[in-house]
């Protein structure tokens, strides 16, 4: 069945692709032609082929090339959110069980410089949250606060399944995305219809990073980890221990807001070195 699965899903997407009009953009594609027959299809699958499906989808795009091709994946395997629409209750609290497991996954960074008892992906994500929830008001023109705070609440979701992978861990990009994509293919088939789109959503939103929200998410992200770093060097009474992180993130923020931030903290950063490292007749 699973075989079968994969050649009908398979002969949709080279059908409808080939026969598409090449000057619409391929999420245009998608939702016009490509979900609806979908939908059609995989709505007669029994609830079991769940998987099936999610498998089919990852294992048809790899063997296919196009730059627009990533993100039509995302929107079929997001197409397995809607399929079944009697998911048992306790599907919620398997996915509440998972994403749990966020406040025992350490942050991988502090534990390459022997950071004793290390913040949680869980904790990071606090904080982010509160960042969105005391943004000034004359910050936040053009801007739903709502969905930023949603949006730092699931930025990182998908390490509940694979981890915090960094630049340090020799996965390629492409692979680390691929993973992510898979653990958040498995959450979101465990909560009903409506919560898995808006959480795939923001997911899929913020790595694309077009939109305010997701830039603003973005600078929240590298900020708590300075600000996590600072408050480290503070307790350990080392300054500059951790100037890797502040060193990789010059110039990588794009909002007024979180940039008047850095600069405060930065600020900060040198009193406390230049009192740590002062001697007593100089003060």
């Amino acid at each position: 069945m699973a075989l079968c699965t994969g050649a009908i899903y398979y002969s949709i997407v080279e059908g409808v692709w080939s026969t598409s009009d090449q000057s619409v953009g391929p999420m245009s594609k998608v939702k016009q032609r490509l979900l609806p027959q979908a939908f059609q299809f995989v709505n007669n699958l029994p609830y079991t082929l769940s998987s099936s499906w999610n498998q089919c989808v990852s294992v048809t795009f790899k063997a296919l090339k196009h730059s627009g091709l990533l993100g039509l994946r995302r929107m079929i395997t997001l197409s397995s959110c809607f399929i079944f629409r009697n998911m048992p209750r306790q599907n919620v609290v398997q996915f509440l069980s998972l994403c749990g497991r966020l406040k025992r996954t350490v942050r991988t960074g502090w534990t390459r410089h022997d950071i004793e008892r290390p913040e949680s992906v869980s904790d990071h994500m606090y904080r982010m949250a509160l960042m969105a929830t005391v943004l000034p008001t004359m910050d936040r023109q053009g801007l739903s606060v709502e969905r930023l705070i949603k949006m730092t609440i699931v930025h990182d979701l998908a390490e509940c399944i694979v981890g915090d992978i960094t630049p340090h861990c020799n996965i390629s990009k492409e692979e680390k995305l691929d993973r992510e994509t898979k653990a958040m293919d498995q959450l979101c088939t465990l909560i009903p219809n409506d919560n898995a789109t808006e959480i795939y959503e923001l997911w899929l939103e913020y790595n694309a990073q077009q939109t305010p929200e997701a830039r603003l998410c973005k600078d929240f992200d590298k900020f708590e980890m300075l600000l996590q770093a600072f408050e480290y060097e503070q307790e350990c009474g080392a300054p500059k221990k951790l100037e890797e992180f502040f060193s990789s993130t010059l110039g990588c923020f794009s909002t007024p807001t979180v940039k008047s931030w850095v600069e405060d903290l930065n600020v900060r950063r040198q009193c406390f070195s230049d009192d740590l490292t002062a001697t007593p007749a100089s003060k």
